[in-house]
């Protein structure tokens, strides 16, 4: 068995091993949270509130929402010399290379400009108007 940071211990066979139905209405089952540590610190990494695993009270109510997707799409789209290298426009978000700067107040992106492994960088106060540095336009 293994312990991560926050005490929760990995069964021996990881990935578990069960029966559990993709199709069916059950929630599917997490062997390692059956025996939680009295304790969890959340004071490392992120923590994404999504469940009660981790809030003993509170006196919010959950709702749900269907997603709706944004009408304006793409907010992203090749416009520069850079990102139309080569014929093969492209102006594609890097995994995970969104992220909020908090001391700037803005969001920060690394994308990949055109096909031509060429990483370029776009920041936006909104999330769908995205302004890409000067020196791309040359």
């Amino acid at each position: 068995m293994s312990t991560l940071y926050n005490g929760i211990q990995l069964p021996a066979a990881w990935p578990p091993q069960n029966t559990y139905n993709p199709g069916g209405d059950d929630p599917m089952p997490v062997p390692y949270l059956d025996h939680p540590p009295p304790v969890i610190p959340i004071d490392v990494g992120r923590q994404l509130f999504v469940d009660d695993f981790l809030i003993e009270e509170s006196s919010l109510r959950r709702s749900f929402h269907q997603a709706v997707k944004y009408d304006g799409n793409p907010v992203m789209y090749p416009e520069t010399d850079l990102e139309q290298e080569n014929g093969l426009p492209a102006a594609v978000p890097r995994s995970g290379g969104i992220w909020w700067d908090t001391e700037n107040g803005c969001y920060r992106m690394w994308y990949d400009a055109g096909w031509s492994n060429k990483y370029a960088h776009a920041t936006s106060v909104d999330g769908i108007i995205w302004k890409r540095p000067a020196a791309l336009n040359k």
